[in-house]
């Protein structure tokens, strides 16, 4: 296929970008200014449109010097389109309509998201990443499956970049906050104890940055406190690629976005590769932030697959999803699978016969026999990219808490492993063996709407004896001759609150549009059927309500319309 070089156009928040790059992956120009707020505040997106509208037509002017080309000689207009504000995205469409109708040339429309991930694999060489998009905005785990880029974690409020500057503006360490932040935190002495918030593989930043604040006013140090929300912020983070690495499979790893120049955060994240077995590289340090190079490169792959879009139509996207993004210069197969690598669990009494059963993101299957019995033995392993102190709290608090909670479950008549014993101290649990197979491994390949049902009976159980499993997936559940059994409630908690159950349903739904989004909408909905059986159909209506609520905040809007990357659109 013949080369093809494209300009692009990225302005979806403080930066007004334009690049130039061929479909082969060279990078010819990429040019840029930054609006910087005035010391205290955040970005006003009226005013970082005023300086786009200010440096573009200087920006532009110095791609194409730094190429050596004329807009004549380009392919294509490139522009992200979204996600991003309003009145910056409106700049950068303006400007790339215009270069469009002047030079008589196509305009393809690139979402912001989904060029951060293609500039990480074009920089690191990587195939089929699992990749970890941290920025201002952003905070999500996404990989390719099935032609698109699927989400399997993401922030259920604020993005990780946001919550550390904001809480550098209102501490007055200035913007951008993330580089203060880490700054003092190498001088903390001390780890205070701060929420940590993961929800199966998604997660929550508001609370840290609501804590953090009050510890100051409380009179703790602000190098201490630096240090505490750091570790957990990142710490939560690689917790939930860990959690998407282990239910993919996949052998590589890559950091991009804005924050992917945090030392701190990408040692973190090696430490937890390295030690899966995987290969970690981030992004380039010069195309981690926005950038217009990484719109024209994209821009270029959309190109040579035909994917443009009529002047008229080319609307900006504020909320455009990168899960609604069709990715036809992509195709499947060919990803490198990680073997898993089980670490010897300490021995616990009695048990004889011990073989490594499986490898999750936190913990190590052993099968084994006990007084004759089957019996599975759960080990919490170390975390190294966790600080000690942190690492032995969460290891030993979720040993206990899955204990309590099985038993209570069990006692609520919802089929869960029995517990036959428990050591927080030494992070073993041992329970009965469950025989079967991962839900995970049967969809797809039968009927499997009446496990659903049954499925969707048990949590409703479950949720009316006051437990939130926390992390819901079809990986999750073992299918028995006696139907689904849930397994693995190292996340789980004592609630019953309408949110944490809502959330529960969500990140059921989330694996199935991740792993198999033809299927996810019609065994979602025997679920649900079945969760109306036993806990009856008005509570079913407000926990559909709360979790529309939930997929409608800030990253999980979902657009109704036809996706603007259809080939030839």
């Amino acid at each position: 296929m013949k080369s093809l070089t494209v300009l692009g156009i990225e302005s979806t928040a403080h930066t007004f970008g334009v690049g130039i790059a061929t479909s082969e992956g060279e990078i010819l120009a990429d040019a840029k200014s930054t609006y910087i707020p005035p010391p205290g505040e955040g970005i006003k997106p009226t005013l970082a449109a005023e300086h786009h509208s200010r440096v573009a037509g200087e920006v532009l002017r110095s791609a194409l010097e730094e190429s050596g080309l004329s807009i004549s000689d380009v392919d294509g207009v490139a522009v992200a389109l979204g996600p991003g504000m309003g009145p910056c995205l409106r700049v950068g469409a303006t400007v790339a309509r215009f270069l469009a109708v002047k030079y008589s040339k196509p305009l393809v429309p690139v979402n912001h998201a989904v060029a951060h991930v293609e500039i990480a694999r074009l920089t690191t060489g990587l195939e089929d990443p699992v990749v970890v998009y941290v920025s201002g905005g952003n905070t999500m785990v996404t990989t390719f499956v099935e032609g698109r880029y699927r989400v399997f974690g993401e922030t259920l409020d604020v993005s990780l970049g946001n919550c550390l500057d904001t809480f550098a503006r209102e501490t007055g360490l200035g913007f951008p906050g993330v580089p203060r932040v880490e700054e003092l935190a190498r001088r903390g002495r001390r780890l205070l104890e701060f929420p940590y918030r993961v929800k199966g593989q998604d997660l929550s930043y508001s609370g840290l940055l609501t804590h953090a604040l009050r510890l100051l006013r409380e009179g703790e140090r602000l190098e201490d406190v630096c240090f505490s929300l750091v570790e957990y912020a990142y710490s939560m983070l690689v917790e939930v690629a860990e959690r998407a690495m282990a239910h993919t499979g996949k052998a590589e790893l890559t950091l991009t976005g804005g924050v992917a120049r945090s030392e701190v955060l990408s040692g973190k994240l090696r430490v937890m590769a390295e030690e899966r077995g995987a290969v970690y590289r981030p992004v380039e340090p010069r195309y981690a932030g926005d950038n217009g190079a990484m719109i024209a490169y994209t821009g270029a792959l959309a190109l040579g697959e035909g994917v443009t879009l009529p002047v008229e139509e080319s609307a900006i996207r504020p909320l455009w999803r990168i899960d609604r993004v069709e990715i036809p210069w992509r195709r499947e197969g060919g990803s490198r699978r990680v073997e898993p690598r089980y670490p010897e669990p300490p021995s616990v009494l009695g048990v004889e016969s011990p073989v490594p059963l499986a490898l999750g993101a936190e913990a190590v299957l052993v099968s084994g026999y006990l007084a004759g019995e089957r019996v599975v033995v759960k080990y919490r392993l170390e975390k190294r990219y966790r600080v000690a102190e942190l690492d032995e709290r969460l290891r030993s608090g979720r040993t206990a808490l899955e204990a309590r909670v099985l038993a209570r479950a069990a006692e609520a008549g919802v089929p869960v492993p029995a517990v036959v014993y428990v050591s927080p101290e030494d992070f073993l649990l041992v329970m009965e063996y469950v025989e079967g197979v991962r839900l995970k491994e049967l969809v797809g390949r039968g009927d499997v709407e009446n496990v659903f049902r049954e499925l969707g009976a048990s949590v409703a159980r479950l949720h009316l004896a006051g437990i939130v499993h926390g992390d819901l997936t079809t990986s999750n559940v073992v299918v028995t001759g006696r139907g689904p059994v849930l397994i693995d409630f190292g996340l789980a908690a004592f609630s019953r609150s309408l949110e944490e159950r809502a959330v529960d349903l969500h990140l059921l739904l989330r694996a199935l549009e991740s792993t198999h989004p033809s299927l996810a909408q019609g065994l979602f909905e025997s679920f649900l059927q079945g969760y109306a059986a036993v806990a009856g159909g008005d509570m079913v209506e407000r926990l559909r309500e709360r979790l529309e609520d939930i997929r409608r905040r800030g990253r999980f809007v979902e657009e109704r319309r036809k996706s603007v990357w259809s080939a030839g659109g």
